[in-house]
């Protein structure tokens, strides 16, 4: 239910941001459900999850839009694993107000659309 991106992985498996439906939706090359993760409660739910990309360590980045923040699960095993999120409200450097989407460049640094604050974050860890 809005489906908003969809990345992949280093095992061509497939990614898609549900957006309301909470949700990160998986799916086999061939186009066969696997799974789904990032409803419920706890550190790794997801509220509206937006934008997402996939680095070079297959860890899945998520802008979650309502939870004002992104999240960072690791999904090179057979289940992913809740790293860690940055972010929070506000309008200062490092907050947000309904980010949207995120990507990477070469050098590492994560660009991210902070849709209700008018500008684009950059970021690196």
């Amino acid at each position: 239910l809005y489906p908003n991106v969809a990345v992949v992985d280093s095992q061509n498996r497939i990614y898609v941001s549900d957006g309301n439906n909470g949700r990160i939706s998986v799916w086999s090359p061939e186009g066969s459900f696997l799974s789904e993760f990032g409803r419920g409660t706890g550190d790794g739910a997801l509220s509206l999850p937006r934008g997402a990309l996939m680095d070079e360590r297959d860890r899945l980045h998520v802008v979650d839009a309502v939870g004002q923040n992104v999240k960072v699960y690791d999904v090179s095993g057979p289940e992913p694993v809740f790293l860690f999120a940055f972010g929070d409200w506000g309008m200062d450097d490092g907050l947000f107000n309904y980010p949207n989407d995120i990507v990477l460049d070469q050098t590492g640094r994560l660009y991210i659309a902070d849709r209700e604050n008018n500008r684009v974050q950059a970021w690196s860890y």
